[in-house]
């Protein structure tokens, strides 16, 4: 047999197994769009962030301000509500990659790597981004200050907060700073307020509840 004998012999018999294979598998399409299949579940999930901002569970049950958002959209489409909190950052954008939840409501910032990768709903309150120091420790006076004396910068690693020191090193590239794992700002501005980190940066929003708590974190330097 030539060779061109054989390489037909050859893709008679793939296409032929191809067949089989196709013909041996039930070919599904959903033309579904989003909306349609949350309201055939009868059930909206929202990833969202356990924290006093977002959601937690108070005396009366589950409340926060993406909670009660969350609320009444989910009874405004006639669907369950099913709310599925995470302690960090990280673990909210592989669960919509993954199908796990249908959105994310946790007062996230746009960002541009967000805007290639997920669409963003309209905007419900604007913030600010702020460098907070604890009252009584010494102040920056300017960013070129803020590893002053081997003083400790840090922010959540994949936060909107990480952006802005790569944007302000590009200007200062002197500038040291961290990025943590695992953690969230509330956890950061703690730490701070306990004298265990020197700086760090969070949204004005943030500040202001957690300053309820600890009213010694104080705002240093407005950065947006």
């Amino acid at each position: 047999m030539n060779s061109n004998a054989v390489k037909r012999t050859y893709q008679l018999l793939t296409g032929f197994f191809l067949m089989l294979f196709l013909a041996g598998c039930e070919w599904k399409y959903d033309d579904r769009t989003e909306l349609e299949k949350i309201r055939d579940r009868g059930v909206l999930r929202v990833g969202t962030l356990n924290n006093q901002l977002s959601y937690y569970i108070g005396p009366d049950g589950p409340t926060g301000l993406d909670y009660e958002l969350a609320a009444q959209f989910a009874q405004s489409l006639g669907v369950k509500l099913e709310m599925q909190p995470a302690y960090t950052l990280s673990g909210l954008f592989p669960a919509v990659e993954r199908g796990d939840v249908d959105i994310i409501a946790a007062g996230l910032t746009i960002t541009k790597d967000r805007l290639e990768h997920f669409r963003p709903g309209p905007a419900y309150y604007y913030v600010s981004q702020q460098l907070v120091y604890k009252n009584g420790h010494w102040r920056p006076r300017n960013l070129t200050e803020l590893n002053k004396d081997g003083a400790r910068v840090a922010v959540v690693e994949g936060s909107s907060h990480a952006l802005t020191l790569q944007a302000i090193q590009r200007e200062y590239p002197e500038l040291i700073w961290e990025s943590v794992k695992d953690t969230d700002d509330d956890e950061l501005l703690k730490q701070v307020a306990d004298g265990k980190l020197d700086f760090t940066i969070a949204d004005s929003v943030d500040i202001a509840l957690v300053q309820r708590t600890h009213p010694t974190i104080t705002v240093a330097l407005e950065l947006t």
